[in-house]
């Protein structure tokens, strides 16, 4: 007697999760890949210990990025009185907000100061400020998560470790992440890279800030976060033909929050026109 079509239909849909399974199993058991302990943020414990059991390590990884990098692009979570997971009834930040603050922002700009505004795309100057910034109180342990479930995801480390330091001016938080990603794969020396700039910051040695963003910047990971403080810190130098170089790379940044930011900005120094 013939199978009916959905049995084959079936099995043909549990061999292909089979094989995927196996695949991603052993993606995840690459050498060196260290034990999974928990995550670092409870809300997601479910989540993540089903990405270590399925043997999806590195998926659950950049799911976690795509996640971190959601909290950080939202308005609201720059108040850090907002909890998270944000919940619609609770919301104090409102839409009519959010188009305030960007009006704020641009009249800030046009008179040639920098805003220091917290979202995605528009960090200030590296040395505009030495007051800790409350807000996204969690971007830390987003990057502690999601380099828990994959240690030599660098990308992670050296994003939020930027966005603490340099855009909120919380180098503590910055350093333990650093620090947690050295622990996870110790021969990434862009790490210490990172720690030089942060200690430079703290100092007030600008120069010397510059100096290994720059040194960064050779790096094909270094996020655009980085080169856009970069630009920036070059601005408030004086040094518009570097900033302009810096902004001409960012226009190919794969965030369209950054390439827009930085056609403005090239709008504003003459280099292009609209």
């Amino acid at each position: 007697m013939s199978k009916p079509f959905h049995f084959w239909g079936g099995l043909m849909v549990a061999g292909v999760l089979w094989g995927t399974a196996v695949w991603v199993s052993s993606e995840a058991a690459r050498p060196g890949m260290p034990p999974y302990t928990k995550s670092a943020m409870p809300t997601f414990a479910v989540q993540d210990a089903a990405m270590v059991l399925n043997g999806a390590r590195r998926f659950g990884a950049d799911l976690a990025f795509i996640q971190l990098m959601q909290y950080y692009g939202s308005p609201e979570h720059s108040d850090p009185q907002v909890s998270y997971p944000l919940r619609k009834k609770t919301h104090r930040y409102s839409r009519s907000d959010h188009h305030k603050d960007r009006e704020d922002s641009q009249s800030h700009n046009e008179e040639g100061h920098e805003s220091g505004h917290l979202h995605l795309g528009s960090e200030g100057t590296a040395d505009a400020t030495d007051q800790p910034s409350a807000g996204f109180p969690l971007l830390g342990d987003f990057a502690l998560r999601a380099g828990t479930l994959d240690p030599r995801f660098h990308f992670a480390y050296l994003f939020a470790s930027g966005a603490l330091a340099f855009n909120l001016n919380r180098g503590d938080d910055a350093v333990q992440v650093l620090e947690h990603g050295i622990r996870g794969d110790p021969t990434y020396w862009r790490y210490r890279m990172y720690l030089g700039a942060i200690s430079y910051r703290k100092n007030q040695e600008t120069e010397k800030v510059v100096a290994t963003l720059e040194e960064a910047m050779k790096d094909p990971d270094c996020p655009s976060m980085i080169k856009n403080i970069l630009a920036h810190i070059h601005i408030k130098k004086g040094n518009l033909k570097r900033a302009a170089e810096i902004y001409v790379d960012l226009l190919e940044s794969r965030d369209p929050s950054y390439s827009t930011h930085a056609e403005n900005q090239l709008v504003k120094l003459g280099v292009i026109r609209k």
